[in-house]
């Protein structure tokens, strides 16, 4: 990989769980206060998944990069 695609997949890996924060922010504007469902932890917990998908692909390409970095600083 050249230089722009690591520094574009660098800043996509960062930008994920903001992402995933805005994605269940639009899940429970909608679901609570559009479509009115009462409170149920079913609906909070698929209105959070984007949050933890994303979160969870994050931190193990963030702990990947990382490693490849100092890899690469060694050589």
């Amino acid at each position: 990989m050249n230089e722009k695609q690591i520094h574009n997949l660098k800043t996509y890996i960062n930008w994920l769980p903001a992402i995933g924060t805005v994605s269940s922010l639009i899940s429970f504007f909608y679901f609570f206060l559009i479509v009115n469902v009462e409170l149920n932890l079913n609906i909070i917990l698929y209105s959070l998944m984007p949050f933890f998908v994303f979160t969870m692909v994050h931190i193990p390409a963030k702990v990947l990069i990382k490693k490849r970095n100092k890899d690469e600083q060694k050589v």
